[in-house]
């Protein structure tokens, strides 16, 4: 209990050091700790705390006279805490459980008392005297003992009914009667309840099923959920030493890494939405810049309409290669001679990889280099190719492939002869090349003069 006293007026006061009536309340058989919280000043001005740090010793007494020579009703002449006594707080614990506070009352409710608190200096003088009134208060059962007896009687008290009623009510569930447990859950046929934590199970009964409801309706789709992680990078491919086959976290795929391709290729420096193919050539695999092989799959070809995109992310990521970069080969599959029509497009690139039954058209600039690119070639195969050249109105200087064998005016194909003069302005030139497995022979076929524009 907090008691607030104002040292000063020498009465009780509360926390904000205003007077208070009344008496504080101690019960006998009580053993309570009353928290003194000491003030200075008037009463109703901020209390300021008393510094009782210098009082050494402190003894406190309950009494109902003012007789020496009687016991008073408590006594504390040890266990009082000063922890706090330079805050004015003094905590006094307190002995109601004593021979002389049941005999002063003797069976009556209260008695008017006394609290004292004595504060001794080192020469046992009195240094500070807290003096106040309580009310010593007797208690009904103060030793406790067996319930009375009860008055006979057949019938429940209303009081023992609601006490039983009120109590909370406990219900499992099972399938088969002898395993319970608290949830229903689908499978479940019997319950049984019991009033109270201590009360006993009824008998297992059947749960009154009714007939099946109709179909709610749809809830509403609830909100998507945050973004999972990236999962880990999978495995980078290896190649078996043994056999130069494909191992995909040590497990055999069975491609050759190193099998040699025969089919025409197409060189790639740069990807893009716009990195399309004609469907005449489906593509076979792809060789990375660093050599390694790839199979095609399916999910690489995106087709639409007459034309598909090949799709080179998987095989970046084979690489480690965030970005594409360098020169990838394209092969193609071959298959039987279909379509004996020749094929005409115009290259992105002056840098050609012939195919064989092709035709390549462009309209020359000035300084144009054109190269052809043989490494898909092979020494098993022959292909023959067309390069039509277009010279603008006003002819421009260019530069043939290098390597190329020309005829002479026998037909002579040979390494000092010079390519034909194609430096006519408006014309056409048609140039045959063939590559006969060991060298690339050109042939001018024809010229014609451009078309007219009407």
């Amino acid at each position: 209990m907090d008691i607030f006293y104002n040292v000063t007026r020498q009465c009780r006061v509360d926390a904000d050091n205003c007077r208070l009536a009344g008496n504080p309340v101690l019960y006998f058989g009580a053993s309570p700790e009353w928290v003194l919280h000491l003030y200075t000043g008037e009463p109703g001005e901020t209390p300021v705390p008393l510094d009782a740090s210098g009082i050494p010793a402190f003894r406190a007494a309950v009494d109902v006279d003012w007789t020496a020579s009687t016991e008073p009703m408590c006594r504390t002449v040890s266990g009082i805490d000063v922890s706090g006594a330079a805050s004015g707080v003094i905590v006094v614990p307190i002995d109601a459980n004593t021979v002389r506070f049941g005999q002063v009352l003797n069976g009556a409710r209260s008695k008017d008392a006394y609290f004292e608190l004595r504060g001794l200096d080192t020469n046992g003088d009195v240094a500070l005297l807290i003096l106040f009134p309580v009310t010593c208060h007797n208690v009904i059962d103060p030793e406790g003992g067996e319930p009375p007896e009860d008055t006979p009687s057949g019938y429940a008290t209303e009081a023992y009914v609601d006490a039983v009623v009120s109590r909370e009510l406990y219900v499992e569930f099972s399938a088969d009667g002898e395993s319970w447990h608290t949830s229903l859950t689908t499978g479940d046929l019997y319950e049984r309840i019991k009033h109270g934590s201590t009360g006993e199970w009824s008998d297992a009964f059947a749960i009154p099923y009714g007939p099946q409801g109709p179909q709610g309706d749809q809830g509403a789709t609830g909100a998507t959920g945050p973004q999972g992680e990236t999962g880990p990078s999978g495995p980078a491919p290896t190649i078996d030493a043994e056999n130069g086959h494909w191992l995909i976290d040590g497990v055999d795929t069975g491609v050759d890494a190193n099998a040699q391709l025969l089919s025409a290729y197409t060189n790639v420096s740069s990807v893009s939405a716009t990195n399309t193919y004609p469907l005449r050539r489906m593509p076979l695999g792809v060789v990375a810049p660093s050599g390694h092989y790839y199979p095609v799959e399916k999910l690489n070809v995106t087709i639409s309409g007459t034309t598909y995109t090949l799709d080179f992310t998987p095989f970046l990521a084979y690489e480690n290669m965030p970005t594409f970069s360098g020169t990838w080969k394209v092969y193609y599959a071959g298959g039987p001679q279909g379509d004996t029509a020749m094929p005409i497009s115009s290259p992105d690139s002056l840098a050609i990889a012939p195919e064989d039954n092709h035709v390549y058209r462009h309209t020359l600039a000035a300084s144009d280099v054109i190269t052809f690119d043989t490494t898909g070639l092979s020494a098993s195969s022959q292909i023959t190719w067309e390069l039509h050249l277009t010279q603008p109105s006003t002819a421009v200087s260019f530069t043939l492939p290098s390597g190329v064998l020309w005829p002479d005016a026998a037909g002579l194909f040979a390494s000092a002869n010079t390519p034909p003069d194609m430096t006519t302005g408006g014309m056409i030139y048609v140039i045959v090349f063939r590559w006969d497995g060991a060298n690339l022979l050109g042939n001018l076929a024809y010229r014609k003069e451009v078309p007219s524009a009407s």
